[in-house]
């Protein structure tokens, strides 16, 4: 019986907006090294955008300034399963909103359309609080 084992990927961020970039490039190029399908790594590199966006804007702080993104990507060609842990708020995102909850805010923007992108492309969602901390493990593939 031949056993394949599965390569992962893990790297830490600043939580702060110029880190997103930083988060992106990486995902790309490892999932370009790992042959991910251009779709899956697209869709997941949009999933992590948002996720990332949503606890800069809306996580809060716990620790000072000093909050730390900590992404963990596994082949799973091909698809690619991700962790994402963070310190922000506790906030699940499995329990999306409904395209109509997703409606323009007072300030004019729509809210709520980063989590229906995440549901659209992700799978096998998992959430739980530990150690508070978030973390969110989800699968994108191209299908």
């Amino acid at each position: 019986m031949s056993v394949v084992a599965t390569q992962a990927e893990t790297q830490t961020f600043r939580a702060n907006a110029a880190e997103i970039g930083d988060m992106d490039r990486w995902v790309e190029h490892i999932g370009t090294r790992w042959g991910i399908p251009e779709l899956a790594l697209f869709r997941a590199r949009i999933c992590l955008t948002e996720v990332a966006a949503n606890v800069l804007e809306h996580g809060g702080t716990i620790r000072g300034g000093n909050d730390q993104i900590v992404i963990t990507l596994r082949n799973r060609a091909p698809a690619v399963e991700i962790e994402f842990i963070d310190a922000g708020m506790a906030f699940n995102p499995i329990d999306a909103p409904s395209p109509a909850a997703a409606a323009p805010s007072k300030r004019g923007t729509d809210r709520g359309r980063g989590l229906i992108l995440l549901h659209s492309y992700a799978s096998q969602m998992k959430y739980r609080r530990e150690r508070d901390q978030n973390i969110l493990q989800f699968r994108v593939s191209a299908a």
